[in-house]
């Protein structure tokens, strides 16, 4: 097995594990990626609130959007990182999560720091 099949394998192997669904009822789902979008909202808005923007939410959002439009550019285009295909087709009811997490995690951010 060559390095680019060993990164494949591992790819697939780390993106099925973040796929592991531990609730799922009907479109609302929790995975692991669900604590990474929640993660990385809370940390821009970290990096947000120390410049007192009174903007922050918006932001915030407008962040989240373009990395969404970014993976889907990814997706869409077939661009692949070392011959791997890092980001996978999600749904839109996915995306919406991905944003409502990604705000939730702004928002403790928030509240925590207050």
């Amino acid at each position: 097995m060559n390095l680019i099949e060993t990164l494949r394998q591992i790819n697939s192997n780390i993106s099925n594990l973040l796929q592991i669904k531990w609730i799922n009822i009907n479109y609302f789902y929790l995975n692991l990626w669900s604590i990474i979008h929640l993660f990385s909202g809370f940390i821009i808005m970290f990096l947000i609130n120390k410049k007192q923007s009174k903007y922050k939410y918006l932001i915030l959002l407008e962040l989240i959007i373009l990395w969404e439009l970014f993976e889907m550019f990814m997706r869409f285009t077939g661009i692949t990182i070392s011959g791997l295909f890092v980001f996978k087709a999600e749904s839109v009811i996915d995306v919406l999560l991905d944003l409502v997490l990604g705000i939730s995690g702004g928002f403790l951010a928030t509240k925590i720091r207050k």
